[in-house]
């Protein structure tokens, strides 16, 4: 996986990266299609839902494993909660990062998420 250039003088280095499935808040039909999606990727992956919030609601989290954090339907109510939309949210570890990827890009489509 690429890691971008860091800033001159910072010397972080990535712990892992989060990966978000979004949905608009007022709509049935992208609620359970967020649903659906995050349904899905727990089976395929053997992963539990919701098993990592303890970090929550940290934009930077660092956990030792791939796991599926917190899923949250009104972030909006949230005062530290920077989304804006419903949203699923996966830790995802940088030497997992493009076997992740690319389970979630090719089943993200209507189809595979509920639509008919």
């Amino acid at each position: 996986a690429h890691v971008p250039a860091l800033a001159v003088g910072c010397d972080a280095t990535p712990q892992g990266y989060v990966l978000y499935a979004l949905s608009a808040s007022n709509n049935a039909y992208a609620i359970a299609a967020l649903d659906t999606f995050l349904a899905n990727m727990s089976t395929a992956l053997e992963l539990t839902r919701e098993e990592c919030t303890e970090q929550y609601p940290s934009v930077e989290p660092a956990y030792d494993k791939l796991c599926m954090m917190q899923e949250v339907a009104a972030p909006y109510k949230v005062f530290d909660d920077v989304m804006t939309t419903n949203y699923g949210a996966v830790f995802v570890p940088e030497e997992e990062l493009s076997s992740v990827v690319a389970y979630a890009m090719t089943r993200r489509g209507p189809v595979q998420a509920g639509y008919r």
